[in-house]
């Protein structure tokens, strides 16, 4: 799974904002999470698919979008920061592997900024950023 690979890769960047290192472990309680919203911790990002435009018949390429949303415990700053540090390891950045091989031609974000999108339940504020990545995706009929 594409976001999978990337929050391992971001995990491999050693990101960390404020006192929040950013460290993805599907095994165990995380600060970066993958299409998974806990109540706990406070501060949380989270990467999460939006899915991409049809893939090509004939390339073996694929363009899957996703969306990164940080999560503070109470200063809406903490989370822009959330997703700040993501843009900086990420927006820009091309040809590199993902961890199980898997080619990332370019990610791209498609805002100039995070946009705040209010608070949750528990009236955390949150932030999100959008992303497109350019992937190296063969098939059995895509070369």
């Amino acid at each position: 799974m594409f976001l999978d690979q990337l929050a391992r890769h971001l995990t491999g960047l050693d990101l960390v904002v404020g006192e929040t290192a950013l460290v993805y472990d599907p095994d165990a309680a995380s600060t970066l999470l993958v299409e998974s919203f806990p109540s706990n911790p406070d501060e949380i990002v989270v990467l999460t698919s939006t899915g991409g435009p049809a893939p090509s018949g004939l390339h073996g390429y694929g363009t899957p979008t996703f969306q990164v949303l940080g999560r503070a415990e109470y200063d809406p700053a903490v989370s822009w920061d959330l997703c700040m540090a993501v843009y900086d390891a990420i927006h820009g950045k091309g040809l590199f592997f993902l961890p199980d091989g898997m080619k990332v031609i370019g990610i791209t974000a498609v805002q100039p900024m995070p946009a705040y999108i209010g608070q949750d339940d528990n009236d955390r504020p949150r932030h999100t950023h959008n992303y497109m990545a350019e992937i190296r995706q063969p098939t059995l009929h895509r070369v």
